[in-house]
């Protein structure tokens, strides 16, 4: 418990997580206000999808810089937390906690923004209204998966390039080479069924609720941690 509290006191004086939050909404705000002043008059729906498209690419890279901020700069104190006696497993998990924590009410609060400016400064439309939250449920555990990640290669001390070539390789960047393989060795889609990037793909596409990709996220989610978690321990830190 009193790791934890320390954890938390720290995060919360990370000044680079207020500048990154504060740019995200203020961001989410003009491009909004530009819509509403735009010439072409746009109606929910059209404001809808591109704020999704806009709300999709940002999860992601909020995801890894939230896990480069919360990870990065404090060997010494991970050095010194190991040497108190606190369990590689409490910091990685309390680490991604924080992650977590800071990423979903950062996404709740930009999701809230442009909730507010479609339902208030946009032709009433609330089917597509209401079909943007069914695609962001669909696609949160792949989201919370890449954060996943993200703390992964992290806590490791992966480069920073490379952590984001491979979160954007896995969750962006991959779908069309993942056809090609199934084209290839297969001739019908199988690992498109079950990969990220396509997995995404068909989140946004769909109007309805995604069980499958709903737990084929969940499942990443619980491997990258998995995964994480047992190259973390066996990284001589001390």
């Amino acid at each position: 418990m009193n790791y934890f509290r320390s954890e938390f006191y720290r995060t919360i004086r990370i000044k680079a997580l207020y500048i990154l939050f504060i740019l995200l909404i203020i961001s989410c705000i003009l491009i909004s206000l530009n819509f509403v002043n735009s010439i072409q008059k746009y109606s929910s729906a059209d404001y809808t999808m591109f704020m999704l498209s806009i709300f999709t690419f940002t999860s992601f890279i909020l995801a890894i810089l939230t896990s480069s901020i919360l990870n990065g700069r404090n060997l010494d104190i991970l050095k010194q937390s190991i040497s108190f006696g606190i369990s590689k497993k409490k910091i990685y998990a309390t680490k991604f906690f924080f992650s977590l924590g800071f990423l979903l009410l950062t996404l709740l609060l930009l999701v809230a923004t442009s909730s507010l400016f479609s339902y208030y400064f946009f032709s009433d439309d609330t089917p597509a209204f209401e079909t943007s939250y069914i695609k962001i449920i669909n696609m949160l555990p792949l989201i919370i998966s890449s954060l996943a990640l993200s703390h992964w290669l992290n806590v490791i001390r992966v480069n920073g390039i490379m952590t984001v070539l491979g979160v954007f390789g896995v969750y962006i960047m991959s779908s069309d080479i993942v056809r090609l393989l199934d084209n290839l060795f297969f001739k019908k889609q199988i690992l498109a069924n079950y990969f990220p990037a396509n997995l995404l793909e068909k989140a946004l596409d769909s109007s309805k609720f995604e069980l499958q990709v709903f737990l084929i996220g969940v499942f990443f989610l619980l491997l990258f941690l998995i995964l994480g978690y047992r190259s973390f321990s066996k990284k001589d830190v001390a």
